[in-house]
């Protein structure tokens, strides 16, 4: 999981240099801790959108990794995505094992779990737009920090209760890995 979380860090901070725009990637300075969830048998997670409302959460990209080997069509558990006002299906998405899907957390991208056959588990971590987040804490939106600081060359942030970076246990702080290190 650390090594996942070093290049799911990498993928985005290299994916802000092309996405520029008032609600692309160019102001993500948080990211969320992962939340690892197994989806047992008969569960499903209705459409949503991982950030909506008057006023936002600051979630800006969700980033899955699914942990599911030998998945099998018929196992169910796909994540089904949507066009903008979530009437129309996209694409659907078998949770493979080692498959990592990223997408707008807004309103950009609608999205459910389909009903799962069998446990399903996936690895979430969601990427903050620093100015939204701050706003979504200062109006009680988000009651409490669940981010850590992306913007720093820490490679592997421990997790904190604030949005800042901490030191590795031994009191070093990795090198940001460039893109010939992302597998």
């Amino acid at each position: 999981l650390p090594d996942y979380c070093i290049k799911v860090n990498t993928l985005v901070k290299q994916l802000a240099e092309h996405c520029t725009s008032e609600k692309g990637l160019k102001n993500i300075r948080h990211r969320s801790r992962c939340m690892v969830t197994c989806y047992p048998p008969g569960a499903r997670y209705t459409k949503h959108v991982d950030n909506g409302g008057e006023v936002g959460n600051g979630r800006r990209i969700t980033a899955l990794l699914y942990l599911n080997e030998e998945w099998l069509k018929g196992d169910g558990g796909e994540l089904s995505v949507y066009k903008r006002g979530g009437k129309d299906m996209v694409t659907s998405v078998e949770p493979k094992f080692g498959r990592v899907v990223l997408f707008w957390s807004d309103e950009r991208v609608p999205h459910e779990v389909l009903t799962s056959m069998k446990d399903r588990f996936c690895v979430t971590i969601w990427f903050f737009d620093g100015d939204e987040y701050d706003k979504a804490k200062a109006s009680g939106v988000v009651s409490k920090p669940t981010a850590v600081d992306t913007a720093s060359d820490g490679a592997n942030p421990q997790m904190n209760q604030e949005p800042a970076l901490q030191h590795d246990p031994d009191g070093t702080t990795p090198r940001e890995p460039g893109l010939g290190d992302v597998r």
